[in-house]
């Protein structure tokens, strides 16, 4: 087994993007307001023996949007500004190391790991400044996972 035999290497990415639509025409608000994202991508392995190797993939998921100002009437006849940001980030790594003991026994190890992470800041601006009112949401979580995958063929 040569060396470049041994090792591959992956790397993907990806933009997207849009500058939002209305369904209503009468509508002063946005059906999907404007975002866009990106996505990275990479997986790397390596071969030590025929029987064991080990392969390491990321990803980087982040969405920004942005909701540029715009006025409404609320339920009551008062006139509001809305303006919003938001974000989104997605960090995983899967690391995997695996072993052939035999043609019917095989063992794969993992590592998993992943971050989330979401915020929303909102603004709604009124005429009469006392009813102004701000919105801001933070959520993350983290989740790590270990495990051990033996998989054993019954003929």
């Amino acid at each position: 087994m040569r060396v470049r035999d041994k090792f591959n290497l992956l790397l993907q990415g990806n933009y997207y993007r849009t500058d939002g639509y209305k369904l209503n025409s009468s509508s002063t608000a946005n059906t999907q307001d404007p975002f866009h994202n990106y996505t990275l991508q990479l997986k790397a392995g390596y071969a030590f023996t025929p029987k064991t190797k080990w392969t390491l993939s990321t990803r980087y998921f982040n969405e920004t949007q942005n909701i540029k100002p715009y006025s409404t009437k609320d339920a009551s006849g008062n006139t509001q500004t809305y303006s919003s940001n938001a974000s989104i980030r997605d960090i995983n790594v899967n690391n995997t190391f695996e072993h052939h003991f035999s043609e019917k026994v095989k063992t794969s190890l993992r590592v998993y790991y992943t971050n989330y992470r979401a915020e929303t800041n909102q603004l709604y601006l009124y005429s009469d400044p006392s009813k102004n009112t701000t919105f801001y949401d933070y959520f993350e979580q983290n989740f790590t996972r270990f495990e051990d995958q033996t998989d054993i063929a019954v003929s």
